[in-house]
């Protein structure tokens, strides 16, 4: 059963032109003032043949999940949502997911948000607004596929100010915080569906490289940077060197490229000065 739909939100979708933007996506719409998880509750409402289009949007998440099953700080006040999208291929719905975030997050609040790899929405250190020399980060992505064929997208982002726990306290800020104004919730969620709705056709009609191509736009991070991760063989670091086709991250490594598929990077967010070729 529905909670009763936020003005904003429901505004929001009320606007002119809006309903043709957005295609099947928000068919259904389920909104919950407080929920576990949006992403558990659409798998769930899924197995009940919730289908393509469905979303679930919340103002407050008690059990948020990030990747590598982390918990993810989901206070009242942010964008909490999840989309049930028919199923293509992993790194390219991921990075659908990213590129409409960033393009929706961007065009509702003009905040020149970024993508970091694999699908964090960061605050470029070098806004205006920036108090500090490493990215910040605003928002993620999280898909996950289920038994129907289908993936459930999951995105959130921060938007309104609050206290952070103390071990994000450093890397994490708020849309409002780079914001001159308050974000409206409302609007960025009509937003990122519109992107995710227009990047979708894209791909089914074009292929996916011109994605690929928006996704790199938007990570300038993904080239030139150095960073460093843990390897079953020690402490390694590189020279972020692009995306390849399946997502993955290129970094080049003591003369040759390695690709990274999954776990942590410590990012070093001067650029290098090194010559990727």
């Amino acid at each position: 059963m529905n909670d009763a739909i936020p003005p904003e939100i429901g505004q929001s979708f009320a606007a002119p032109g809006i309903r043709d933007r957005l295609g099947t996506l928000a068919s259904v719409l389920v909104y919950r003032e407080v929920v576990g998880s949006t992403n558990d509750l659409a798998m769930e409402l899924v197995t009940l043949d919730a289908g393509d289009g469905t979303i679930v949007v919340a103002s407050e998440q008690s059990a948020g999940r990030g990747r590598l099953g982390r918990a993810w700080f989901s206070p009242r006040g942010g964008l909490y949502m999840s989309v049930v999208l028919q199923k293509t291929t992993s790194p390219t719905v991921t990075l659908l997911a990213g590129v409409a975030a960033a393009e929706g997050v961007r065009a509702a609040t003009g905040v020149p948000v970024d993508l970091e790899w694999p699908n964090d929405l960061v605050a470029p250190a070098t806004h205006a607004s920036s108090t500090s020399p490493r990215a910040k980060k605003l928002g993620g992505v999280l898909c996950e596929a289920t038994a129907n064929d289908l993936v459930v997208v999951g995105i959130g982002v921060n938007l309104s100010r609050s206290v952070y726990p103390s071990e994000i306290a450093g890397r994490a800020s708020c849309v409002d915080a780079e914001y001159d104004g308050r974000a409206n919730r409302g609007e960025v969620l009509v937003e990122v569906l519109a992107s995710l709705e227009l990047w979708r056709q894209r791909v089914r009609t074009s292929g996916p490289q011109a994605m690929f191509a928006r996704w790199r736009e938007l990570s300038p991070s993904c080239d030139g940077t150095t960073v460093a991760w843990d390897s079953p063989d020690g402490r390694r670091s590189g020279v972020t060197a692009g995306i390849d086709s399946n997502g993955a991250l290129r970094v080049r490594c003591d003369g040759r490229i390695e690709r990274i598929i999954a776990g942590t990077l410590d990012w070093h967010m001067e650029p290098s000065t090194s010559t990727i070729s």
